[in-house]
């Protein structure tokens, strides 16, 4: 269990990651830069409690970070490495699957939700 202060940054979008967060206590909000626009210029993608994760995409696919992640206050969170990840699936198979399933479940979930939120501006693309 590792801890952060309110306002650090625990992933940065762009950066090699193979691992993600789980939120244990606090909050997280995750930000994406804006096409085009400075390094300031972000849009909140989520804001995420105890219970949440959060780099779960790079560490499956080993790809870049999608975007950055700061704390909002105190937060409290452990961290599971790919490796790790692989260690669980090979000593205790059970385990590993339904960890892997409560990840696709979550993954699925993020999709929807933001499909949905997508859908509204993209219809007209359509007709």
């Amino acid at each position: 269990c590792f801890g952060a202060p309110r306002d650090a940054t625990l992933i940065v979008e762009g950066a090699q990651g193979d691992f993600l967060l789980l939120i244990l206590t606090g909050s997280v909000r995750v930000v994406k830069r804006v096409a085009g626009g400075s390094a300031d210029d972000v849009v909140t993608v989520a804001v995420l409690g105890p219970g949440a994760s959060v780099g779960e995409m790079s560490m499956i696919d080993g790809r870049l970070r999608f975007a950055t992640c700061r704390t909002m206050e105190p937060t409290d969170f452990a961290v599971l490495s790919s490796r790790s990840l692989r260690e669980i699936l090979q000593s205790a198979p059970s385990l590993g699957n339904k960890f892997l399933l409560l990840l696709l479940q979550i993954m699925v979930r993020r999709l929807r939700d933001t499909s949905n939120t997508l859908m509204p501006h993209i219809a007209g693309v359509f007709v």
